[in-house]
């Protein structure tokens, strides 16, 4: 069961510093369905981290 019901959002990108820990948080707050995970490109030298 979420704790935060909307239907007002398209979509929500969050940059965090523990993937597992920050999705496993956030599925227990919003339990909204993941559209696209690109989490395992996190450690991909392409990936420029600001």
């Amino acid at each position: 069961m979420s704790l935060v019901s909307s239907t007002g959002f398209a979509h929500v990108r969050l940059t965090v510093t523990d993937i597992r820990r920050s999705k496993d948080f956030y599925d227990r707050i919003f339990g909204w369905q993941v559209a696209v995970d690109s989490s395992e490109l996190a450690e991909d030298p392409a990936v420029q981290k600001s």
